[in-house]
């Protein structure tokens, strides 16, 4: 009964962490860094519950372990993402939007920080040593709870159990500032006495945890099953708060993707005790939490897994541009409210439909970049006078100017003129927009940009045999390419791919810009 009790807290929270996961932060992470990404609310809450799910995952296959050996090793495998837990929580509540502030505090800037490296420092040190467990003085449990009982080091526990107060009650501390600095009576003041009393709860449970654990008054699942109580109101504030998730009609979905992992659960142990009072089968307790993070995962993390699915057999933006019309469909027929449905349904067409076609326009231009800028392509006119790049809007102007300049309609523009016309864009578009100073001689050394840029001008626009851009190169830059080429050519090659995709994106970003102009 315990294993199955510890067994769904811990699946709950670890759908609750893949879902704040997967609807906190972007499928197409874009312009946005993987450091900004880091740096939300989202990801620190998200990982946080996921976190707190191993635990009760490792919990529940403790109180099965058979053996010593076994016992340790759920124990050392789940105990350590405790802390790690507190601390992405702490950071959470403390970069919490303000209602007057635009920029993070000194305080919710760094202590967060400082908490985190305690914490990681924290986990190793209990991991790796029996610093805050006796490792080695595990015994048979007399409680009849567990099968063992690994008693705490005396003193050296305190360092654990203190930093788990501390910044537990700190952050309701946080949390009851920023509920009293709300507007009195408006949605976000309600929600956050939701938050608050699950932080509480939170603190109170996990301190209730490790008093019985130390003491043996009380059992460590009770202080469990508070801290469960907590994490769920927790739970519910993150998906009515959008400070957390950063967007808007998350409630009814939350309710559809829980739904969603009850169903899945549900069927799961039909199967599972119907094969058992039927047949006799019984699965293993590690199958069966296997069994249960594989349904709960792949529910919460549903909007991932379709678009993982559709990148392996949908690989083109056509059909993933299907895809997500299809998914704003199913949005219609399930939503609540069929008039706000539709309102954000039609501007969700009108996203997908720009999203498609800058998708598009990105492979076209970096497809086309690959195909100039590769094995003396530039200097040819049957492939420069055929380019897809001519049709860009960036293009317009310099061709409708050649044309009015030899007294021709633009139809009429033949390959050689076409090739000619893209060859002087390129070459004036590399020196004012690749290179870092235009006009100027590189520094010595030089800066990676520097070197991409001239391997793509001297190799391509010059023309240049390879050993002698070798040569001027690491003159110019103080850049040592002579080692790469006579190992293949790979640091040659690292330089003039990178220098490549820097010349797609940048025009990318111009075509996207100059469109939005028009």
């Amino acid at each position: 009964m315990l294993f199955h009790l510890e067994l769904f807290i811990g699946g709950f929270f670890l759908w609750l962490g893949l879902y704040v996961l997967t609807r906190g932060l972007p499928l197409e992470t874009g312009e946005q860094s993987w450091r900004d990404l880091l740096r939300t609310t989202a990801m620190s809450a998200g990982a946080g519950l996921t976190l707190v799910s191993l635990f009760f995952l490792g919990a529940a296959m403790r109180i099965v372990a058979p053996d010593p050996a076994t016992y340790l090793f759920w124990l050392r495998g789940g105990w350590w993402t405790v802390p790690l837990a507190i601390a992405l929580w702490f950071r959470a509540v403390a970069r919490l939007p303000q209602p007057i502030a635009t920029e993070l505090s000194p305080f919710a800037r760094w202590t967060p920080r400082l908490v985190l490296v305690y914490a990681v420092a924290l986990a190793l040190w209990g991991s790796f040593s029996e610093a805050i467990f006796r490792y080695g003085a595990i015994a048979p449990s007399t409680a009849g709870v567990e099968p063992f009982f690994v008693p705490l080091a005396a003193g050296q526990w305190l360092f654990y159990s203190g930093f788990l107060g501390v910044v537990l009650w700190t952050a309701v501390y946080l949390l009851w500032q920023r509920y009293r600095g709300s507007q009195p009576q408006s949605h976000e003041q309600r929600e956050f006495r939701w938050l608050v009393a699950g932080g509480a709860i939170v603190a109170l449970g996990a301190s209730l945890s490790i008093v019985g654990y130390a003491s043996g008054w009380l059992p460590e699942q009770a202080g469990h099953g508070v801290l469960a109580i907590g994490l769920a109101l927790v739970g519910r504030s993150i998906a009515r708060y959008n400070a957390f998730l950063q967007q808007q009609q998350v409630a009814h979905d939350f309710r559809r993707s829980l739904g969603r992992a009850v169903l899945n659960v549900a069927i799961f142990l039909l199967i599972l005790y119907g094969a058992h009072g039927l047949m006799g089968i019984a699965l293993p307790p590690f199958t069966v939490l296997l069994m249960v993070v594989l349904l709960l995962g792949t529910a919460a993390a549903r909007p991932w897994f379709l678009l993982l699915v559709n990148r392996l057999l949908l690989p083109n933006w056509e059909s993933r541009f299907l895809f997500q019309f299809d998914q704003v469909r199913q949005a219609i027929l399930l939503a609540p409210d069929q008039q706000e449905a539709l309102a954000m349904a039609q501007q969700a067409l009108v996203d997908l439909t720009q999203s498609a076609q800058v998708a598009q326009l990105r492979e076209l231009i970096a497809d086309e970049v690959q195909a100039i800028f590769r094995h003396k392509q530039f200097a040819k006119d049957e492939v420069m006078g055929r380019s897809q790049l001519l049709a860009l809007k960036l293009l317009q102007r310099p061709l409708i100017t050649f044309a009015q300049q030899n007294h021709l309609p633009l139809s009429a523009l033949s390959e050689a003129e076409k090739a000619r016309v893209l060859r002087q864009f390129l070459e004036h578009y590399l020196h004012q927009r690749l290179c870092p100073m235009p006009n100027t001689p590189p520094p010595n050394p030089a800066s990676d940009q520097w070197v991409e840029y001239l391997l793509l001008v001297k190799g391509y626009v010059e023309g240049k045999a390879r050993q002698e851009i070798i040569r001027e190169v690491e003159r110019a830059c103080g850049v040592e390419l002579a080692s790469g080429a006579r190992t293949g050519g790979r640091l040659y090659a690292h330089y003039l791919e990178n220098g490549r995709l820097r010349l797609a994106h940048m025009l990318w970003q111009d075509e996207v810009a100059e469109t939005q102009k028009r």
